[in-house]
């Protein structure tokens, strides 16, 4: 779970296809289902039952060039993830021990929601004054 003093503004988020987005900080994100019973750190407000209340996780940390890496993981969810790659728009299903990096564009899926990982550009010492790249809201299907 999260660890104090590691907020750092417009690190990535995560977007739905109706526009909503889930932002994302320094650390462990563990992703799910909105839940008045279950801790998570992005509680995802969704009927879909399908997504767990702790249903994967972004770590995202900064690698030694001074960029953030997004490393997902499947939550021991009873649905599983997914993620196409948006480089090549291939498909991986998670397995419990796989630790995947993530790029901008990538598309998750956890139960029946969709997700597009958007990611930081620039190094960590640029970002003041800017935000993750939110220019391409393409339409995820």
């Amino acid at each position: 779970m999260k660890e104090e003093n590691t907020k750092i503004e417009n690190i990535g988020s995560l977007w739905l296809s109706d526009g909503t987005t889930y932002s994302l900080e320094l650390g462990s994100n563990l992703v799910g289902r909105l839940s008045g019973i279950y801790k998570n750190d992005v509680g995802i407000d969704t009927q879909d039952a399908y997504l767990g209340r702790q249903h994967f996780v972004i770590d995202v940390v900064i690698n030694k060039f001074g960029y953030c890496d997004y490393i997902i993981s499947d939550y021991k969810s009873k649905n599983g993830t997914s993620v196409i790659f948006a480089a090549n728009n291939m498909k991986k299903v998670l397995t419990p021990s796989d630790k995947v990096y993530l790029k901008n564009g990538d598309i998750i899926s956890a139960g029946k929601t969709i997700f597009k990982l958007r990611t930081l550009n620039k190094r960590i010492g640029e970002i003041q004054d800017n935000t993750a790249d939110s220019s391409d809201k393409t339409q995820i299907v």
